[in-house]
Parts: C-alpha cells; sequence; structure tokens
C-alpha cells in the first residue's frame, strides 16, 4: 500500500520538534539570565581579587617603612646608649620605643602573611567565577545551536 501524497494536503505537523522548539525557546532566555548573572559575579569576584593585590602591595610597602623606622630606632639606641651610663627611666623608655616598633613590624608581618592568604582564597573564587561563566556560556551556545539546527530542518 502505496500513500498518494496529494500537494494540496498539508503534511502532519511534527509534534515532538514542535514541543521541542517551544521548549528551546523557553529555555534559551533563561539560560542567558543565569550566564548574564554568573558574569556579573565573574566581575565582582575579579574586582575583589584587585582589592586585595593591592592591599597586600600597600601592606607590603608598610612592613617596608616599619622595618626601616625600627633599623632607625635600633641604630640610634645602639649609638647613643651602648656601652654608656645612663638614667634608668631614661634607659626604659628608649628600650620601650624600640620594643614598641619590633612589635609594629612583627604585627605587620602577619597582617601581610593574613592578606596574603586572603588574595590566595579570592584568587580561587576569581577562578571558580570564570568556570562558571565559562560553563553558561557553553549551555547557552548549546540551546542556541539546537534552536538553529531545529529551524534548520523545519524550513
Amino acid at each position: 500500500m502505496r500513500r498518494h501524497i496529494d500537494p494540496e494536503t498539508p503534511p502532519e505537523p511534527d509534534l515532538q520538534a514542535e514541543e521541542l522548539q517551544r521548549i528551546l525557546k523557553i529555555l534559551l532566555p533563561i539560560r542567558k539570565q543565569r550566564l548574564s548573572r554568573s558574569e556579573r559575579v565573574q566581575r565582582a569576584e575579579a574586582a575583589k581579587l584587585v582589592a586585595c593585590d593591592r592591599a597586600l602591595i600597600e601592606g607590603e610597602q608598610q612592613l617596608v617603612g616599619q622595618r626601616q623606622e625600627y633599623r632607625t630606632v635600633n641604630t640610634m639606641v645602639e649609638e647613643q646608649y651602648v656601652g654608656r651610663t645612663e638614667a634608668l627611666s631614661t634607659l626604659r623608655n628608649v628600650l620601650n620605643k624600640e620594643q614598641t616598633s619590633h612589635q609594629m613590624v612583627l604585627q605587620q608581618e602577619i597582617h601581610l602573611v593574613q592578606l596574603d592568604a586572603d588574595r590566595q582564597q579570592q584568587q580561587q573564587k576569581n577562578e571558580n567565577a570564570q568556570r562558571d561563566v565559562a560553563l553558561r556560556q557553553r549551555e547557552v551556545e548549546k540551546v542556541e545551536y539546537l534552536l538553529q539546527q531545529h529551524q534548520g530542518n523545519n524550513s
């Protein structure tokens, strides 16, 4: 039994293909919205990484300045007070100043270690956000490709 194709009778619609196209048209804006959101998150993470870099550079500069200050105080103590007789209160004041300067150097070194750890953590967040953007971009491209293929088959 052969079917005779009547040129005036329209072909039966492919319901599965129509349903697929309808779903893809619904899915595409959702995927694009997710991509847009991921891109915003990635830009925010990149900005935070830049801020971490700046904070680390500033911290390093402060450490250099505090080390210089400590060396200056230490040199002054050695030149003015080592091997000389001075009042006990004067020596205590000078040594307190030297100790305070040394403590500031140590605190800045600890702060710098924390800044570096924060920067590494932010770098990881930025990389994760970049991977998420790439994943979302691929998802959008897949849906666009499927839509294009489906429309090409229906034409």
